[in-house]
């Protein structure tokens, strides 16, 4: 929907019932979803049109889902999609309404389903990172994280490196890195929090080094299928990558990969991983992972002998 006038619009809404309102600007926002500028102005929109006395209303949308609107049924077939893009619309209204939505952020987190504890604990921490609530939300996440199931840990790993400048965040990565590495060593959570971890502070990599050479050479990984998206999805920090992995039986020599690769990033040579780092691009054939190995590659000749 058009807005040629931002005060027009709020005195029109005025005038329907609040839940056909609140309906309204759930759709008009979600329509938005795959186009990311448009959809963050079209959620603050219509956070200002529902009016933060009714966020407990707009809340209630998360698990109580409405009836497709027109322009639903053909963009967002299934219905998980549907309920996907419901979710996410709400949350990033939820996001406008500030200090406003934090009491509201900490009982999902605490006490809803994964995917709304996830979306919640993804907003809370967006907000800590704009300075609202930063050190209350430091300390509940500290306080909580521990307790909440393995699929949230994960991701709210990535969410937490958004608040900048913490040692208790730091202290967070590195408590679930010891947990992670020394009990679950061959799945791929530690070499993903050290990705974080250097995401959130370079120089705090120092300590890893030997230990993320270790996982780029020696360690066999185990696959983990339900997470490996995540995971992949930060394959050398580079988040909007879009890696095509079918080319593979198996997602643990692509961690190998994932960790040459961001060794070769943080030093710049080291005769064993160039080796391997060369036998892999004679082998693989996914042209993204393919590029990445060559420009590793090239940045370890230049450096050979120097």
């Amino acid at each position: 929907m058009r807005l040629d006038n931002e005060n027009s619009f709020f005195d029109r809404i005025k005038s329907l019932p609040i839940e056909e309102k609140i309906q309204k600007e759930i759709f008009e926002t979600g329509i938005m979803i795959n186009n990311k500028e448009e959809f963050l102005k079209r959620a603050e929109i219509a956070s200002k049109a529902i009016g933060v006395e009714n966020i407990e209303r707009l809340i209630g949308y998360l698990t109580n889902p409405m009836e497709k609107a027109s322009d639903f049924k053909t963009r967002f077939i299934g219905m998980g999609e549907y309920i996907s893009v419901i979710q996410d619309s709400i949350f990033e209204i939820l996001y406008y309404f500030k200090n406003d939505s934090i009491p509201y952020l900490k009982e999902m987190i605490l006490r809803s389903y994964i995917p709304i504890k996830i979306r919640a604990m993804n907003i809370i921490c967006k907000l800590a990172s704009c300075s609202i609530e930063r050190e209350d939300t430091i300390s509940f996440i500290n306080d909580n994280i521990d307790d909440l199931r393995y699929e949230v840990i994960i991701p709210s790993l990535y969410f937490i490196t958004r608040i900048k400048q913490s040692e208790i965040i730091l202290g967070i990565l590195d408590r679930f890195f010891n947990l992670y590495h020394e009990e679950y060593e061959e799945y791929s959570d530690g070499l993903y929090i050290l990705e974080n971890i250097y995401r959130y502070d370079k120089k705090a990599i120092g300590p890893y080094i030997e230990i993320l050479k270790d996982y780029a050479l020696n360690l066999t990984f185990r696959d983990r299928p339900n997470l490996e998206g995540i995971l992949i999805k930060n394959i050398l920090g580079d988040e909007n990558d879009d890696v095509n992995f079918c080319f593979y039986e198996s997602i643990g020599e692509i961690n190998n990969i994932r960790a040459a690769l961001f060794y070769a990033r943080i030093i710049n040579f080291d005769k064993d991983i160039f080796e391997k780092l060369k036998k892999w691009y004679t082998i693989i054939k996914d042209p993204t992972i393919k590029n990445k190995i060559e420009a590793a590659i090239r940045k370890y000749s230049a450096h050979e002998g120097a």
